[in-house]
């Protein structure tokens, strides 16, 4: 296959080895099974990678001492306490039951900041960082509160903003293995396009005709899994009217038209035909 089938089970198991070359026009990256064959660093950052050596004290002291500070920032502990107080009635008009697994409302900035800070790290802290990070805005993805989750893809953006298309797959492959049952679906979809929306309009990297091809499976899953949601006609008609009613606002509009049309637009024209034939 195409990598369909590596699309499966990720986030679970051992990881392999990330990487991430610093500055512009690093090396090519180590490949593993489901991490991106390499990228380049964020231009904005090229001040920083001329002063920061990623095997110098500096860099060291970024895991033991800044990251450590970042992590007790990262959500707003006091909007928390609003967020658990929610019920599943209030936020999806589905029951009466408490929602109580928010772990507060993700700080965009300090993502950011996280961000900067890992890829300047050694590799093996990079690699052991990136997905707890990661983790992190996928819990606020997860959460009932509306704001809650608007702020936490956010940080999603920011994420996709530092590390660069080639790494779009593997963040897809993280949100659909996270998100990936009930209400969290239009959750995965939305900030699916949000993740895609901070790579095409951004306009100091702006992207060219193929530069998604490296994510393009996990997107048109997305689409695929979209499709499946949309026409899912083994359901009662009275049963989808009555989903339809407590469904999360991520899911009052389809995701899948937009997220082709900009695959459409950043990846080679054999790939993204090959792509949409492939859709059942």
């Amino acid at each position: 296959g195409k990598g369909k089938g590596k699309s499966k089970g990720k986030g679970k198991g051992k990881r392999g080895k990330l990487w991430l070359p610093r500055g512009k026009g690093g090396s090519a990256a180590e490949k593993t099974d489901n991490i991106p064959d390499g990228t380049e660093g964020d231009a904005a950052e090229g001040q920083l990678d001329k002063t920061i050596d990623p095997g110098s004290k500096m860099a060291k002291s970024l895991k033991v001492t800044v990251l450590p500070i970042l992590n007790r920032m990262v959500t707003e502990k006091g909007k928390s306490k609003q967020v658990a107080t929610l019920s599943t009635k209030d936020s999806r008009g589905d029951g009466g039951k408490e929602d109580r697994r928010s772990g507060g409302v993700v700080r965009i900035a300090v993502i950011s900041v996280m961000m900067h800070c890992l890829k300047h790290m050694e590799d093996d802290d990079f690699a052991s960082e990136l997905p707890r990070v990661l983790g992190i805005v996928i819990g606020g993805l997860q959460e009932r509160s509306l704001d809650t989750r608007r702020t936490s893809r956010q940080a999603v953006q920011s994420v996709v903003s530092a590390l660069g298309p080639p790494w779009l797959g593997w963040i897809l492959s993280e949100l659909r293995s996270r998100l990936n049952r009930g209400y969290m679906l239009p959750i995965c979809a939305s900030a699916t396009l949000a993740a895609l929306q901070a790579l095409t309009q951004n306009k100091e990297n702006p992207l060219k005709p193929g530069d998604l091809d490296g994510g393009l499976d996990e997107l048109m899953a997305q689409v695929s899994q979209e499709l499946d949601r949309a026409f899912d006609s083994w359901k009662p008609e009275a049963e989808q009217e009555e989903s339809h009613k407590g469904q999360v606002q991520e899911a009052k509009s389809a995701k899948g038209p937009t997220l082709v049309l900009l695959a459409a637009q950043y990846s080679s024209p054999s790939r993204i035909v090959e792509a949409v034939w492939a859709l059942e």
